[in-house]
Order: structure tokens, then C-alpha cells, then sequence
């Protein structure tokens, strides 16, 4: 029975995490799932054989709770090699999975002992009283399925290919968790009480807990965040793109003008005038049908453009582009796509908070080498204007949930290595920069 009660305590100590870590990364093996769980039960049977049988047949004298110690820290040594070995992933993320789930069982670890000693349940000379055992099982049983669904949301972060800087925080963890287990072990060997020692090792790993929990939903906050705007953003990109293909038909027809003018002469050289008349009124329904201007050759950004002409001739702004650019840029359609329409949604917006007469938009877009030059100055209200620590923020009502527009173009112009300058003079606001569109942009 004491070889039975050690085996359940080891597995205990080593199913569920060893299970929780690797689930994140269930589809990031390098080997087969077959063959990684076999080299898993493989470390498995090879040390919880020994640790048992050291237990039922009491080898090793005095010694033997060091070698416990010893085949229990070769056992985590062996599963995290393994964990790291078998798992494609990132460092960062690899460590943050880990400590999460140690932090988690260490709430686990702390929750027995705490319950165990606060209640007194009855327990001998050995390691893992039957109690306690219980108590583990239960609390596992307990928490496995809101664990998973945590586990699950880290999935998503991992998958969601988070920038370095999110990392940067996510394993500043580590660090904090040494500290933390450091101050418990040093709470172990001072002159307190066992129930003191419990109690402060049970509110320093609760509080790590929280801080992991913490930092944990705000980055998913953040993903949300991102993935809403990321699908916007290609939602708009397709309808520009569909847009584009639109235009280059109009482009083919106005093209074909020459030929319809030939058509026309030949009825009139044959004095068909009612033909003419007739060939003349239908030419005239479809050209009606399809407006169109053309301000540049690349045809995302001629979409764009057209688009924003239209929607600001709807409060009557007046609108002057100069648009020297070549068919193709290199800079992400995306990109090219989120930059543009934020700008001049802004302007558009800005505009609507002066009078009729004072509507304008200026939008100069050249590019020459590697270089784009973006400058878009729109009439607006100084006094509406909101300033927050040097930046301007949104004067929509709920604002929290509104002024990303700025946020995103400064976002898109140091990727490409530009500096975004942003301007009120003179009743016009005038966002500026200048971007390197090379290959080394990421």
C-alpha cells in the first residue's frame, strides 16, 4: 500500500502538468503525438519505479527523503528537456506556459497542505497521506476544465504571433516567481511556526497567481483588440481591391470611347440619324453608370482615393490630391490600405466640424527611390480638439472606444521607419511623415 500511495502522489505531481503544458502546443510537436507521449510514459515508469519501491521497502535509512528528492528533480529534469525539445516554439512562450502552470500548481500544492494542517486529518511517518492525496485529486477534478479553458486562451496569444515587447512583459514573470518561492523558503527555514509558514506561502503564491492572471488577461484584451482591427482592416482591403477591378473595367470601356466615336460617324456619313440618336442615348446610360476619375496608376490607391472624393463631396468639402506615385509600392496592400483610409477618415471627420465654405482636404502622396511621402492637412475646429499628455485624442462621445486612428498610422510609420508628426496652425490639422519601404520591414 505505501508503494501504491507514493506512485499516486508522483503521478500526481506529474499528469496534470505535464498535460497542461503541452497542451497549448498540441499541434507544434516535432515528433508524432504517438511518439511523445511514449518518450513521456517512458521518464515516467523509469523514475516512479524507484521512488516507490524505495518508499515500500524503506531503503536507504536516513538518506532516503534526499533520495526521494533527488529522483523526484531528475524526473522534472528529464520532462523539461523533453518539454522543450519536442515543442516548436518560441523560448518566451515555452516559459510562460511553464510558469503559468507552476504557479497553478503551487495554489494546488498550498491548498492541501493548508487544508491538511488546518483541519488536522489524520497522517503517519510517510509522504503523501491518503488525505492529502484525496484533497489533490478533487481540487485537480475541480479545476481542470476552467484551467483548460485558461490554457486554451493562451493558445490563442501564441497563435496570435504577439510582438516581441508583449513577451518582453509575459517573462518578466520568471523573474518575479523566483523572488516569490524565494521569500516562501526563506519563510520555511526561520524560527516560525509550520501554520505561519503555510499561511504565507499560500498568500505569496495567491498573489502571484493574481499578477499572472492579471497580466495574462490584459495581453488577451489587447489581441482582441488587435484581431478586430486586423479584420477590419481586411475587410476593407477586399472591398477596395474589388473596387480596384471595378475601376480597371471603367478604365477598358473609356478606352473603347474611339471606337464608339467611329460607330457614331459611320451612322451619320450613312445619314442614319436615327440610329445615331439611338447608339448616342445608350452610350450616354452607361457612361452615367460609370464615373470615374483617375488620379494615379496604382489601383488600391486610386479606389481609395475615389472613394474618400465621394464620401467628402457628401458635406460639400472640397478635395485636391497630388499623387505622384508609381503602379506598385513596396508596402503591404494592408498597410498602404490602413494608412490611407485612416488619414482621410480623420479628415473627413474633421472636416465636418467646420462650416461648408471652410471644407478642405489637401493630400499630397509622392514617392520617389524607397521613399513615400504622405502629407494630408484638412480644415477643422481648434476648440473641439482634445489634448492629452502631447496627444490628440478622439472628441467623439465615449472617446475610450474611439481615437485609434492615429494610434494605428503611427503604428504603420514605425514600421516602415518613419516618425509621424501631427500639426494644428491656421484652422488645419496636418499629419506628416515620410516612409522607407525597403525590404527589411517587419
Amino acid at each position: 500500500m505505501i508503494a501504491l500511495r507514493y506512485f499516486c502522489g508522483f503521478s500526481l505531481q506529474i499528469f496534470p502538468y505535464a498535460f497542461f503544458c503541452l497542451y497549448p502546443f498540441r499541434d507544434r510537436f516535432r515528433l508524432s503525438t504517438k511518439k511523445t507521449m511514449l518518450m513521456a510514459l517512458s521518464i515516467f515508469i523509469v523514475m516512479v519505479i524507484p521512488f516507490s519501491l524505495i518508499a515500500q521497502f524503506n531503503i536507504g535509512g536516513d538518506y532516503r527523503e534526499l533520495i526521494w528528492n533527488v529522483i523526484f528533480y531528475i524526473a522534472l529534469l528529464l520532462f523539461g528537456v523533453l518539454y522543450c525539445f519536442i515543442i516548436q516554439a518560441k523560448i518566451a512562450e515555452k516559459l510562460f506556459v511553464f510558469f503559468v502552470v507552476m504557479s497553478y500548481g503551487f495554489f494546488v500544492t498550498s491548498t492541501v497542505t493548508f487544508l491538511h494542517r488546518t483541519f488536522r486529518f489524520p497522517s503517519d511517518y510517510f509522504m503523501y497521506p491518503p488525505f492529502a492525496l484525496a484533497l489533490t485529486l478533487i481540487i485537480n477534478l475541480v479545476l481542470a476544465k476552467p484551467f483548460l479553458m485558461l490554457m486554451e486562451r493562451i493558445r490563442t496569444m501564441i497563435n496570435a504571433d504577439l510582438e516581441s515587447r508583449i513577451w518582453k512583459i509575459l517573462c518578466s514573470l520568471p523573474a518575479l516567481f523566483i523572488l516569490i518561492a524565494s521569500i516562501a523558503q526563506f519563510s520555511s527555514i526561520i524560527n516560525l511556526s509550520n501554520n505561519i509558514v503555510v499561511h504565507v506561502m499560500f498568500v505569496l503564491f495567491a498573489v502571484f497567481a493574481f499578477m499572472v492572471y492579471a497580466v495574462f488577461f490584459s495581453v488577451m484584451g489587447y489581441i482582441r483588440s488587435k484581431q478586430e482591427e486586423q479584420r477590419i482592416s481586411e475587410r476593407m482591403l477586399e472591398s477596395y481591391r474589388n473596387q480596384a477591378e471595378n475601376n480597371e473595367h471603367i478604365l477598358e470601356i473609356h478606352h473603347e470611347i474611339r471606337h464608339h466615336m467611329n460607330a457614331l460617324s459611320s451612322y451619320l456619313n450613312q445619314e442614319d440619324y436615327a440610329g445615331a440618336r439611338q447608339y448616342t442615348q445608350k452610350f450616354t446610360e452607361e457612361a452615367e453608370e460609370l464615373p470615374f476619375v483617375t488620379y494615379t496608376a496604382n489601383a488600391l490607391v486610386n479606389s481609395i482615393l475615389s472613394e474618400f472624393a465621394e464620401r467628402a463631396s457628401r458635406y460639400k468639402a472640397i478635395v485636391e490630391y497630388s499623387i505622384v506615385i508609381g503602379r506598385s509600392l513596396n508596402m503591404e496592400d494592408i498597410d498602404l490600405c490602413r494608412m490611407l483610409t485612416n488619414i482621410l477618415e480623420n479628415a473627413v471627420e474633421g472636416c465636418q466640424k467646420v462650416s461648408e465654405e471652410q471644407r478642405i482636404i489637401r493630400l499630397n502622396l509622392h514617392s520617389k527611390g524607397n521613399f513615400l511621402f504622405i502629407k494630408c492637412e484638412n480644415s477643422c475646429n481648434e476648440d473641439n480638439l482634445r489634448i492629452t499628455n502631447g496627444k490628440y485624442k478622439s472628441s467623439k462621445k465615449n472617446s475610450d472606444k474611439h481615437g485609434y486612428g492615429l494610434k494605428i498610422i503611427n503604428g504603420i510609420a514605425e514600421k516602415y521607419n518613419g516618425i509621424l508628426n501631427v500639426q494644428v496652425r491656421g484652422g488645419f490639422f496636418a499629419v506628416t511623415t515620410t516612409l522607407c519601404l525597403d525590404e527589411n520591414n517587419d
